[in-house]
C-alpha cells in the first residue's frame, strides 16, 4: 500500500474509529441515570441545594424557583449572594420572604461582602454557604442551571442505592448564540477525551477524576473529610480538583450523563469561550501542556485532513482511476460527520452544525491555544474579577 495513504488512514479514518470506540465505552460507564429511576430510601436523606450567585439579577429568580420545584421530599435551598452589585441580593431577600415557611422547601440566603486573600470567589462563596449545613447530602448547582423536577431525587436515589459518595452530571446546553451551539458540544467532547473523564467511574483509577460544578452532589461526611471548598480555595477548576481529592481518599465517585435532568447556559460569545475554556483546559491539566498539545495535533491532523484528502482522492480517481484515496477519505468523512451528528443530537443542538467542521475545528484549535496561553501566564478573568494563580 502507498506509504502516504497508509499514514493518512492511520491519522484519519482509524483515529476516528478509535474515537467512536472510546465514545461507546465511555457512555457505557456514564449512562446509569438513563435507566429506570431507583427509589429513595425510607425515610429519605436530608438534602441542601447550594447555589453561588454573583450579579445574576436577570436569572436568579428563575433558577431558584426551578430548584424549589424539585419533587424531593423535604429539602432546603441555600443561595450565596457573592458580592453582587446588580440587585441579586434584593431579589433573593424577596424570594426568602415569599418562601418563609412552605410545606416542602425553604430558601435561605447567605450574603458575602468581601473576598479574603488567597481565595477564588466561587470557592469562598461555597465555603461560607456550607458552614451551617447539617444535611446528609449537599447538591451544588450553578446559578445558570435549570433542573428537571426529578433531578435531585434521581441523583440521591442512585447515590444511596449504589453507596456512592459523590455524583456529578454532564448537563445539556441551552444555546443562545451560534457560537455557543456550535462550539460547546465539541469543546466538551474534546475535554472529556483529553482527560478520560469516564474513568472517574473506575474505582481502581484513583488518580483520574473529573466533575462538573454545574451539578455536583456530595455526601456531607465525605465533603468535610477532604476539607470541602477550603481545600481547593485557589483552584480555577475547583469542581475537578474536589472530585480528585474525594477519589484519591477512596470515596466512591461517579460522573454521569444527565442531559435529560439538567441544562445550562454557558459561554455565549467568543470572548466568553476564550476566557472560560482557556481556564478549563489549563486548570484541568494543572497547567501542564502535554494533553493540550495532543488535542491540537488531533484536531489538525485527524479532523481537518479530511478535506485535502477528499480533494486529492477525487483527482486521483478522475486522472488514473485510483479509488483507494477517495474511499479512505469517504470513510473518514462519514466517521467524522456521524460522530458530530451524534454529538449535537445528544446535546440537543442543531444537527446542521455537524456539517461545519471546517469552522468548528479551527476555532477549537484557537481555544486550545488559549489554554496553552493560560498555562504560561496563569492569568484569568471572569465576571469582573482578575487573578493570577501564582499570586494566591
Amino acid at each position: 500500500m502507498d506509504f502516504y495513504l497508509l499514514n493518512y488512514i492511520l491519522i484519519g479514518p482509524a483515529a476516528w474509529a478509535l474515537l467512536w470506540l472510546g465514545l461507546l465505552m465511555g457512555r457505557a460507564r456514564m449512562n446509569r441515570l438513563r435507566r429506570p429511576p431507583l427509589p429513595l430510601p425510607s425515610p429519605p436523606s436530608s438534602l441542601s441545594i447550594i447555589v453561588p450567585a454573583k450579579d445574576e439579577a436577570g436569572y436568579i429568580r428563575t433558577c431558584v424557583e426551578g430548584l424549589l420545584a424539585q419533587d424531593y421530599p423535604g429539602f432546603e435551598v441555600v443561595v450565596i449572594d457573592d458580592r453582587s452589585t446588580d440587585g441579586t441580593g434584593e431579589i433573593l431577600r424577596q424570594l426568602a420572604r415569599e418562601r418563609g415557611n412552605p410545606p416542602t422547601a425553604a430558601v435561605r440566603v447567605v450574603h458575602v461582602d468581601h473576598l479574603p486573600d488567597g481565595w477564588l470567589g466561587k470557592c469562598h462563596a461555597l465555603h461560607v454557604g456550607t458552614r451551617n449545613i447539617d444535611s446528609e447530602w449537599l447538591l451544588f448547582v450553578d446559578s445558570d442551571v435549570s433542573l428537571a423536577p426529578e433531578a435531585a431525587r434521581a441523583a440521591v436515589a442512585l447515590a444511596e442505592t449504589r453507596e456512592y459518595d459523590a455524583v456529578s452530571l454532564i448537563t445539556r446546553i441551552q444555546p443562545r448564540t451560534f457560537w455557543e451551539g456550535l462550539m460547546i458540544p465539541i469543546l466538551g467532547a474534546t475535554w472529556a477525551t483529553m482527560f478520560t473523564v469516564s474513568l472517574t467511574n473506575a474505582d481502581h483509577r484513583r488518580h483520574i477524576a473529573a466533575a462538573n460544578g454545574q451539578f455536583f452532589l456530595i455526601r456531607r461526611r465525605a465533603y468535610q473529610m477532604v476539607g470541602g471548598h477550603g481545600a481547593v480555595r485557589n483552584e480555577i477548576v475547583e469542581d475537578v480538583e474536589l472530585m480528585r481529592r474525594l477519589k484519591h481518599e477512596g470515596f466512591k465517585c461517579r460522573f454521569m450523563i444527565g442531559t435529560h435532568l439538567a441544562s445550562t447556559r454557558m459561554h455565549a460569545t467568543m470572548a466568553e469561550l476564550r476566557s472560560g475554556w482557556g481556564r478549563i483546559f489549563a486548570g484541568t491539566g494543572r497547567f501542564r501542556r502535554r494533553r493540550i498539545y495532543g488535542g491540537i495535533v488531533f484536531a489538525t491532523l485527524s479532523s481537518l485532513s479530511v478535506y485535502p484528502a477528499l480533494a486529492f482522492g477525487i483527482w486521483k480517481f478522475a486522472t488514473v482511476s485510483d479509488w483507494r484515496w477517495i474511499t479512505a477519505a469517504g470513510v473518514h468523512w462519514v466517521l467524522l460527520t456521524t460522530f458530530l451528528l451524534h454529538l449535537y443530537s445528544a446535546t440537543r443542538c442543531s444537527k446542521l452544525y455537524a456539517l461545519l467542521p471546517f469552522i468548528s475545528f479551527p476555532v477549537l484549535i484557537r481555544l486550545l491555544g488559549e489554554g496553552l496561553k493560560r498555562c504560561r501566564d496563569r492569568k484569568f478573568e471572569w465576571r469582573g474579577t482578575a487573578v493570577t494563580i501564582g499570586e494566591t
